[in-house]
């Protein structure tokens, strides 16, 4: 994804703005329920004798922030000036594609953040958290066939509107740009999350196996297994939970040992919640 800095002929602003400067992870986790991790592991194997987790890209249009991506559609393209520029928008899609994504967080020890993510996305305390290697899963996505991994940029209300506000004194390449960098815009009040995100660009969405859920589209994407480090089960999850996901486990994928990942019983201490 281009990062480079582009001024606005009229305002003379810099855009996108200057991403975050942070150092790279080691790990990112992922939040999810003991039947989403059922689903993601399939007893399939590639020719090489490798697993793969079997995750699917959703829209970022139809995320939990309601005016993530939307906003710049407000601003772009439903309005007079934007209409404008309509054409050109098309262009630019149709060369680069529609942008899905998968959600990862990256999280450092007695992190300020794992309470709130277990709560909303690791089934309220009793689901589970996987570890990835960050290394793995950047050799394998960021700039490579239509995918690229990023780091979301934390915006305030003023900021995004000094982005779309002269929209119409950019060219199409200055353009591209801010259509792709759009994709890693979140509002402030999700900051916590220091959300990264796997994105895949297409337009032939009829070409590939995808599928839908209460009017929402989603999209294959296998990430091998060898890129999860460990299998952390939340701080609520009963003892049942936790034998019959390691029964799964064994069942699909044989032996965890032989898989490189461990799976521990998180060590976060929650009461009634």
């Amino acid at each position: 994804m281009a990062t480079s800095k582009i001024k606005c002929p009229k305002c003379k602003t810099t855009f996108p703005l200057e991403p975050r400067r942070a150092s790279l992870p080691t790990s990112l986790y992922h939040y999810t329920s003991f039947e989403v991790l059922t689903n993601l592991l399939k007893s399939d194997r590639e020719t090489d004798g490798a697993y793969n987790l079997h995750f699917w890209f959703s829209n970022p249009l139809q995320t939990n922030d309601k005016r993530e991506v939307h906003f710049f559609n407000e601003k772009l393209f439903e309005t007079k000036k934007g209409k404008e520029l309509e054409k050109q928008i098309d262009d630019i899609k149709n060369k680069v594609g529609n942008p899905f994504t998968l959600s990862f967080v990256h999280q450092k020890k007695s992190c300020s953040n794992e309470i709130p993510m277990w709560k909303m996305y690791g089934n309220n305390f009793k689901g589970v958290r996987l570890k990835f290697n960050f290394k793995k899963l950047q050799n394998l996505f960021q700039n490579k066939n239509g995918y690229d991994l990023i780091l979301c940029e934390y915006l305030n209300k003023n900021q995004m509107d000094v982005i779309t506000r002269n929209i119409r004194n950019f060219k199409d390449r200055e353009l591209e740009d801010i259509y792709k960098k759009a994709v890693s815009y979140k509002m402030n009040e999700w900051s916590y999350e220091n959300e990264w995100r796997i994105v895949f660009w297409t337009n032939e969405i009829t070409k590939v196996e995808y599928r839908t859920n209460d009017g929402r589209l989603y999209m294959p994407i296998k990430i091998p297994l060898d890129c999860l480090d460990l299998i952390e089960i939340g701080p609520k999850a009963d003892q049942d939970a936790i034998d019959g996901s390691l029964k799964l486990i064994k069942e699909k994928i044989g032996d965890v040992t032989e898989n490189h990942f461990d799976i521990l019983k998180s060590k976060l201490q929650i009461g009634y919640v």
